[in-house]
């Protein structure tokens, strides 16, 4: 939707914006519903209807406001072939940058992502820290989320590049997860949040790179599920692998190093994809779709 609204000038923008909406909804969602809706009903029954019913009339808003997006070619009618649709897939899948990118992203954003949610808290446990302390300090990346998947889409936006803004990232993310180990409480504060700003730059750039590394227009969601398909394989995965190394360690440590390795590699990853952005596309070749 993203790529048939909006130029491609301004897709890292409108990525950050609908983006923004899911790390809020999720963290509102996270904030309220133990304080405020559950007491309402008194039962996660009542919980479940509370939020399927905003869902039900979000839904319908969307339907009756939202006007269809104009296909790239006027005379498609927005029905594909089935001759054509082997033959689509297998365009996508023959290239080499959308798997790059995949890559990059099942590191990058999921396997870091879903390792920091589902083990931080037991990891600064481990370092002496009250549960209390422990879930605050974990919950820190998804608060320092918020402001920057928007920001760093605006700002690849408007200095017209994409690459230094994965590699960068990456960087940062893999010296703060080899701090983390030996830090102090206070600094344990910074990193988290620089974590969260580095991790959810790697998560929202992803979103919208296959809409500019992809060569056909109408094979931009074809793309994009294809790597948010694999990327999410990275998720279900971090996690049971870290929980291996404590199993086999008793410690977690080891998995730190692990993840400082992975955002070396996505690093590296970063280098070798294309720079898509308008500086480097030069004026008008990104609106043309080339």
């Amino acid at each position: 939707l993203i790529k048939l609204w909006f130029p491609n000038r301004i897709i890292g923008t409108a990525t950050g914006i609908y983006s923004t909406g899911v790390f809020v909804g999720g963290t509102l969602a996270l904030a309220v519903t133990i304080p405020l809706v559950y007491p309402i009903f008194g039962n996660w029954r009542g919980v479940y209807f509370f939020w399927g019913a905003i869902v039900i009339v979000i839904a319908v808003i969307w339907w009756v406001l939202v006007r269809e997006p104009v296909a790239p070619d006027k005379n498609n009618t927005g029905t594909i072939q089935a001759a054509n649709l082997k033959s689509s897939f297998l365009a996508v899948i023959k290239d080499k940058n959308i798997w790059i990118l995949a890559i990059f992203f099942a590191l990058a954003a999921n396997v870091t992502f879903y390792i920091v949610t589902g083990w931080f808290p037991a990891f600064f446990a481990e370092k002496g820290f009250s549960t209390e302390s422990a879930g605050v300090l974990t919950s820190i990346t998804t608060f320092a989320g918020i402001p920057a998947v928007f920001l760093v889409p605006f700002a690849s936006d408007k200095f017209g590049l994409r690459k230094p803004f994965l590699w960068i990232s990456s960087l940062i993310a893999a010296a703060a997860f080899v701090a983390v180990i030996f830090s102090p409480f206070i600094a344990d504060t910074i990193i988290m949040a620089i974590l969260g700003i580095t991790l959810t730059a790697t998560y929202v750039m992803s979103l919208f790179l296959p809409l500019e590394l992809i060569k056909r227009q109408d094979l931009a969601g074809t793309a994009s599920g294809l790597i948010i398909s694999i990327g999410y394989i990275g998720g279900a995965a971090g996690p049971l692998i870290a929980g291996y190394l404590k199993d086999v360690t008793g410690t977690l440590k080891p998995s730190l190093i692990m993840l400082a390795a992975i955002m070396v590699i996505s690093m590296v990853l970063a280098f070798i994809l294309p720079e898509t952005g308008s500086r480097k596309a030069g004026p008008g070749k990104l609106d043309s779709g080339k």
